[in-house]
């Protein structure tokens, strides 16, 4: 049985300031790498709050104390500015540090399924579910089980 206790959230702006002075710049050069070290380290995380072996979590029994990886950050600022100085137009959407962040949140994406347990989802709920899955009998069958036994 999954006991899930432990939520870990991620402070993106501080994350990505703080990356290449915890890691080699081999792991924080492109969002892929970024992505996958922030998914290391939340590994590693729960596994010392679990007082797991890293050698002990063979088929990712780390998730199992998982309840949510949160990664918390805005969006870049699509707008554009004028600069009073330098009396030029400045697309931040355009910039690199834009481009990065929206290939990071596509890489940290991770898809969303919802369980309802046999009931109906609404239509505003459907744009942020990536699939549907239900894992419980339906109760009409747990209850016919009930009766044959």
């Amino acid at each position: 049985m999954r006991v899930r206790r432990i939520a870990v959230l991620i402070d993106g702006g501080f994350f990505l300031k703080r990356l290449p002075k915890l890691v080699e710049r081999q792991f924080c050069g492109t969002p892929q790498q970024v992505a996958d070290t922030a998914r290391h380290l939340c590994k590693r995380h729960v596994q010392r709050l679990t007082h797991m072996d890293a050698d002990q979590d063979g088929e990712g029994l780390w998730l199992d104390h998982v309840y949510r990886l949160f990664y918390y950050d805005a969006t870049p600022y699509d707008g554009v500015s004028h600069h009073p100085i330098l009396n030029r137009r400045i697309e931040f959407g355009r910039s690199d540090v834009a481009s990065f962040r929206r290939e990071l949140f596509s890489e940290l994406r991770v898809e969303f399924l919802l369980d309802p347990m046999w009931q109906q989802v609404s239509e505003e709920l459907n744009e942020h579910v990536d699939g549907v899955v239900s894992v419980f009998p339906r109760p009409v069958a747990a209850a016919q089980a009930l009766i044959a036994a």
